[in-house]
């Protein structure tokens, strides 16, 4: 489904200056995988993550997916940054139903194609509702139906739901397995927090400091459907924990940083 190939990349400071976040990642990523990118703070995972997508350019290598080169293509995958990016001016299902109206898709197929989302997420009955209306969680929803509604082959989402409390965040983790496992669609999914991680995926990634490159990568082998609260238990667990724990640690720019979860 993705492959990258040699990506680096290289940003130019106003000092000239150069700095260099990433350097020469290659990574496959098989249709219907769920992959986590972990890695210390400022490594790169954000810059690597907008690269796949087409919103940044890298200085090096190139990203393809099926047959194709990225080259800037739109459309064919959806992105969720952990900023609130839903227009306060729009409606529940205005939001859900924007990346169909820019497809050209007529109006009555666009509520048609949206409502069943909206219901499947909770959000019934908040379909007139404005974003200043709703919780940060019924945010989130929004944000993740908005994406599947237009049909991508894969989601990116950049730590989606860091800003949220413990207890939604794993309503939220929840929610996303099931859209996941039902849509079938390809993940690829940056967070700091290593229990999420676990959680959620097929295989980890641990980028390392900048220039960041794939440290180590991990398999999950834990059973899936999966809630945190009740596989962190386990002995297979804490073991995967610990070793990426100290893997992270190890890569801590010197000086320090906040402990990994």
């Amino acid at each position: 489904m993705i492959s990258l190939q040699g990506i680096s990349k290289i940003f130019s400071a106003r000092d000239g200056s150069s700095v260099a976040a990433l350097k020469d990642i290659s990574l496959e990523v098989q249709s219907g995988q769920f992959v986590s990118l972990v890695g210390p703070s400022g490594c790169g995972k954000t810059t690597l993550l907008e690269i796949i997508a087409g919103l940044e350019k890298p200085s090096s290598g190139r990203v393809r997916h099926g047959d194709l080169t990225q080259d800037g293509q739109f459309g064919w995958a959806g992105y969720m940054s952990q900023t609130d990016t839903l227009l306060p001016w729009r409606t529940v299902l205005e939001n859900a139903a924007i990346g169909l109206e820019i497809r050209g898709v007529a109006k009555t197929e666009r509520r048609r194609r949206v409502a069943g989302l909206v219901e499947r997420v909770g959000l019934a009955g908040f379909e007139d509702k404005y974003p200043g209306e709703l919780s940060g969680g019924m945010k989130k929803r929004l944000g993740l139906i908005r994406m599947l509604a237009y049909e991508p082959q894969v989601l990116l989402l950049d730590e989606p739901f860091a800003a949220l409390d413990a207890q939604t965040r794993e309503r939220l983790q929840a929610d996303l397995l099931d859209l996941w496992r039902d849509f079938k669609r390809t993940v690829i999914f940056v967070t700091h927090d290593l229990v999420e991680a676990i959680t959620l995926s097929d295989r980890i990634l641990l980028l390392g400091r900048r220039p960041a490159r794939i440290k180590r990568e991990y398999g999950v082998d834990l059973p899936r459907p999966r809630l945190s609260q009740e596989i962190q238990f386990s002995e297979e667990f804490q073991d995967l924990h610990r070793r990426l724990r100290q893997d992270l640690l190890d890569e801590a720019p010197s000086g320090g940083s906040a402990d990994p979860l």
